[in-house]
């Protein structure tokens, strides 16, 4: 028996169905053409990053995606991208206070939005610095609220 879980497996099966399986690696691919020849790839995660310098630009990114009707049926899974993009010059000239100061400020920010604005359809948050969110906690309520009427 083999490592990898098929991709035929899908997004949907559950952690407990994959542990009895007894495989654990999955492998994404960007290349869609090659993934349909092998059933080990999976297509890869879509990384949303809103390449974005203000809290106010990064809220507005992730509203646009979070609202979208594209990302409905959840089939495939993305990443919300939650970080700003620094340019070299805000680095150089400390304009954001350093990365974990921005981050924090970020942080506190993103894990309410998601707490109390795009719970329902959130699939995966990226943060920066995630032991200074509550990120992974925000995710385990909602994902235990979603799940009790399973």
């Amino acid at each position: 028996m083999g490592y990898y879980l098929p991709y035929k497996t899908g997004w949907f099966t559950t952690l407990n169905a994959i542990w009895s399986s007894k495989r654990r690696l999955i492998i994404g691919y960007d290349e869609k053409q090659i993934v349909s020849f092998y059933e080990s790839l999976w297509p890869c995660v879509t990384h949303q990053w809103g390449n974005v310098r203000t809290i106010d630009d990064l809220y507005r990114y992730l509203n646009r995606i979070e609202t979208s009707s594209q990302w409905d049926n959840k089939i495939t899974p993305r990443s919300a991208m939650a970080e700003l993009t620094p340019n070299t010059w805000d680095v150089i000239l400390n304009r954001l206070g350093g990365l974990r100061r921005m981050a924090d400020r970020v942080n506190a920010n993103v894990t309410s939005w998601y707490a109390t604005k795009w719970q329902r359809t959130a699939n995966i948050v990226a943060v920066d610095f995630v032991r200074g969110s509550g990120i992974v906690e925000t995710s385990i309520e909602w994902n235990d609220r979603r799940n009790s009427n399973c």
